[in-house]
């Protein structure tokens, strides 16, 4: 999570069955906002994502 304000540090949030973590050390930040970043960098645009999910639903 990155705030507007500069009031506190960014936060990574993990949500699990286990329960919830929140990492704030920076080699977890600098981890976590790499692997968002290459998800970023290979996720379709919303209207492939809309696409590809109507040709799937279309199918059945």
């Amino acid at each position: 999570m990155r705030f507007a304000e500069k009031t506190g540090q960014d936060v990574v949030y993990i949500e699990s069955t286990a329960g919830d973590l929140f990492l704030e050390k920076a080699r977890d930040l600098d981890r976590y906002t790499l692997v968002f970043e290459r998800l970023r960098a290979t996720a379709l645009s919303p209207t492939a994502s809309a696409d590809l999910i109507a040709g799937i639903a279309s199918k059945d």
